[in-house]
């Protein structure tokens, strides 16, 4: 499989078949299961969704050493960046960090009382990280952005003060897989730790693409818009 395997004219089930994490992709589009013989370029039309930038997003979520580039890209596409990573906070929100949630508390209540509580306050701080991350890209970011397409530029906020301020989120993610994989007492249940870390592992893939879309795409483009203002 290649970068070329995605196309306009790939059933949307052969798209999930070449990379079933692409199924989170349509879910955050909204796209329900149940789509028949419909292509990718029927669903991005039907969604009014442009058809190369959901393959680039396709291809960021498949292929590790894939750096998009936005050279063919403008105005339109920008705004569907912008709604699709509002659409992917709020599947981390609603959805990744309750559910990593559970397997955590699962997995801290057969551990002894000081591990089990340093975890847990570990984790309830690296909560408050993406929360507080999440909120000033959806306060001031996007907001920024969103009045930028429609011509409006301001003069004490640019895109550069983004990319310059831009904080990894999943640096403690690394840690919090150490502290589970090495230092907890054996006697911590395997099939729950295996839990834990396997959801950390699929977050932290997913939150490492996430991050290539906003400064491989967003960043650039609105850089670009600012140039033409």
């Amino acid at each position: 499989m290649n970068e070329n395997t995605f196309s306009p004219e790939m059933k949307l089930g052969e798209l999930i078949d070449a990379n079933y994490r692409l199924l989170s992709i349509l879910s955050r589009l909204g796209v329900r299961l149940g789509f028949g013989e419909m292509s990718v370029e029927q669903m991005c039309r039907q969604r009014g969704l442009p058809t190369e930038l959901f393959l680039m997003i396709c291809r960021i979520y498949t292929f590790d050493d894939y750096m998009p580039s936005c050279d063919m890209f403008g105005r339109e596409e920008l705004r569907h960046i912008v709604d699709y990573l509002k659409t992917s906070h709020r599947y981390y929100s609603d959805y990744v960090i309750p559910r990593l949630s559970g397997e955590m508390d699962a997995m801290i209540a057969s551990c002894d009382r000081l591990h089990g509580k340093v975890l847990k306050r570990f984790f309830d701080d690296y909560c408050g990280e993406v929360a507080n991350h999440f909120a000033y890209e959806e306060n001031t970011v996007f907001p920024y952005v969103e009045e930028l397409l429609k011509g409006i530029r301001s003069s004490e906020y640019s895109i550069g003060s983004f990319e310059d301020n831009h904080s990894d989120i999943d640096e403690k993610l690394s840690d919090m897989k150490s502290i589970i994989m090495k230092y907890l007492p054996e006697n911590t249940l395997t099939e729950q730790r295996n839990d834990v870390l396997f959801e950390i592992y699929r977050f932290e893939e997913d939150l490492k693409c996430h991050t290539l879309i906003e400064n491989r795409l967003l960043i650039p483009l609105a850089a670009k818009i600012e140039r033409e203002s």
